[in-house]
């Protein structure tokens, strides 16, 4: 919600006017009402967010502070939103040749504030301004079809498309504002995560979940409290049970429901009790969420996910404006229920563990997964085979492949570089893996794979690799390790920032002598442990990927193939 919303919905709430408002915050009524349409915002740290805070308050009865927080936290998402727009400005008008001080001689502005917003150090009074006249101003710049082209492929449109004007400039404003937070900090969760301290964790070994001492036959629960405690009693009973069924969850709950007190944390708890019990779960997401949200949701799976006992889905083009649904089912229990859109307080919700209507229960769960469309396709060691297969059919079917890479690919390693890291490794005091030659053999069988496999893509479509490189500062922050995760070679080899560098200039002339096969070095330091892999299908008019393949390197060493369109876009729009 925007701070012109959230001051709206108060003013319409309290059923009070602009003018009441301003008499009790002493700011003025023609002010208040440039911050309910957008037009202006407050800087968040000034005293005027205060004062209509307090203003509020005296109106409505709600506390100061509450309403005063949620105002910062509306400003300052957007002006961190804004933020990735005037970083990913800067970018566009470095690539296409703009000079900061034509922009300022246009817009009248000086020429230091421009480079202090494009740095992100500044916001414009007026952020939507901004930008719309911006977005007008490198449209009209970018005629050649040079720059046209550059302009394009940056904003990931089509030049077949051959978009007007109007269209570009729509498509240039779509791009900055899209809102790369979600994606950002599911990737970056995604590649912090460490299985094995997660499951060490004290969470585990002084385990506060509130398991059920005695759970009814049956059971009726109301409102969304009472759903709230039979989806935990569900969970409970289905840890405590003996059955080694299969778990199946769809919820269409909402995700600041989901937040609410400690429900959440209890509710992963419980999910993870579950696998660790040895239970696969079949999850079906509810994906027609905001992006957000939608990520919010995924992020709070990862630990799940890393299991490998996971299996999630997604219903395609289902949507209820009416009633939310829920429906649970293990060896042990079933749960189901439903309440109106936005009314779950008087939601109806039925627990079972009666053997008869269980079985009716397992046959809801089948016909629903059967529905189903696959979210993702996960991997581990034990799926090598088939995942080789996957990917070697779906590169066939590809027409061009870009690689964010956190380390330089395994590909271009040579021999001596690679004998060098392992004898490094295998030196350690506390090293007990396979013998050298063991470890170095599959090592250099997985890179000439990987270097056979761009070889025989390169013949006729491209590679991208996009290639962060690492300041001696940022690389001795934490230690970075060698490309395995493609691989499932679960074994951290690291690099010292010598022979980091000179895997890095292997890289650069292996690209200068393979045809197709293309180097874009950044600074843009974001990820240590995973890569990603995008794809775009053989059909020349369509330049979204098909599909993204996130590799985890280590803690553990896994493989998400993600399908959905929504999160493919959103993953391959951010800028990464």
């Amino acid at each position: 919600m925007t701070f012109g919303q959230l001051l709206d919905n108060y003013i319409n709430d309290t059923g009070c006017t602009a003018k009441e408002l301003a008499t009790q915050s002493d700011i003025s009524a023609s002010v208040i009402s440039r911050y309910r349409t957008g037009e202006r915002l407050p800087s968040a740290d000034s005293d005027i967010v205060k004062k209509l805070a307090d203003g509020l308050s005296k109106i409505s009865g709600t506390d100061s502070s509450t309403i005063y927080n949620q105002m910062i936290d509306a400003l300052t998402a957007r002006t961190s939103l804004a933020k990735q727009a005037f970083y990913k400005i800067d970018g566009l008008v470095n690539s296409l040749g703009i000079k900061q001080a034509d922009i300022a001689r246009v817009f009248n502005y000086d020429a230091s504030f421009i480079s202090r917003v494009l740095s992100g150090q500044r916001c414009p009074s007026d952020i939507e301004g901004f930008i719309d006249d911006i977005s007008e101003f490198i449209t009209d710049y970018a005629i050649s079809e040079d720059k046209t082209a550059v302009l394009l492929e940056t904003i990931h449109a089509s030049e077949e498309s051959d978009p007007t004007r109007n269209q570009q400039i729509l498509l240039l404003k779509e791009w900055l504002n899209q809102n790369d937070t979600p994606t950002i900090s599911f990737l970056s969760k995604l590649d912090a995560f460490d299985v094995n301290s997660y499951f060490a964790s004290d969470q585990y070994e002084n385990i506060s979940f509130p398991i059920a001492s005695q759970i009814p036959t049956s059971r009726m629960y109301y409102g969304i409290d009472q759903m709230k405690k039979g989806e935990l009693d569900f969970i409970s009973a289905t840890i405590m049970s003996r059955s080694m069924e299969d778990v199946y969850i769809y919820s269409d709950m909402s995700i600041q429901d989901m937040l609410k007190d400690n429900f959440a944390k209890l509710y992963n708890i419980g999910l993870s009790l579950m696998v660790k019990k040895g239970l696969r779960v079949h999850i079906i997401h509810y994906l027609n969420r905001p992006l957000d949200e939608l990520f919010i949701g995924l992020q709070a799976w990862i630990p799940i996910y890393m299991t490998g006992l996971v299996s999630p889905y997604y219903f395609e083009d289902f949507n209820d404006n009416i009633f939310s649904h829920l429906t649970y089912y293990s060896g042990a229990a079933g749960l189901f229920g439903s309440a109106l859109k936005g009314m779950r307080e008087h939601g109806l919700y039925y627990l079972t563990r009666n053997k008869d209507e269980l079985k009716q229960f397992h046959t809801r769960a089948i016909d629903m997964v059967s529905r189903a469309t696959p979210l993702m396709d996960i991997y581990k060691a034990e799926d090598k085979p088939d995942f080789y297969d996957r990917m070697d059919k779906l590169l066939s079917e590809s027409r061009e492949v870009k690689n964010v890479l956190s380390t330089p690919p395994l590909a271009t390693i040579s021999n001596e570089l690679l004998e060098k890291l392992v004898n490094n490794y295998i030196s350690r005091p506390d090293y007990c893996g396979p013998s050298r030659e063991s470890l170095l053999n599959e090592i250099t069988t997985s890179a000439n794979r990987e270097r056979t496999l761009i070889l025989r893509f390169a013949k006729n479509h491209k590679i991208v690799n996009n290639l962060n490189i690492l300041s001696k500062e940022d690389f001795n922050k934490a230690p970075v390790y060698l490309s395995l995760g493609y691989n499932f070679i679960n074994h951290s080899i690291p690099y010292t920032y010598e022979t980091y560098l000179e895997h890095i200039n292997l890289t650069r002339k292996f690209t200068e002598k393979t045809d197709n096969y293309y180097l874009e070095e950044t600074c843009n330091f974001i990820y240590r442990n995973i890569q990603i892999l995008f794809a775009t299908p053989p059909d020349s008019k369509k330049t979204n990927p098909s599909w993204v393949l996130i590799s985890k390197s280590i803690s553990p060493n896994i493989q998400f193939l993600i399908h959905h369109p929504s999160l493919v876009k959103a993953l391959s729009k951010m800028d990464v």
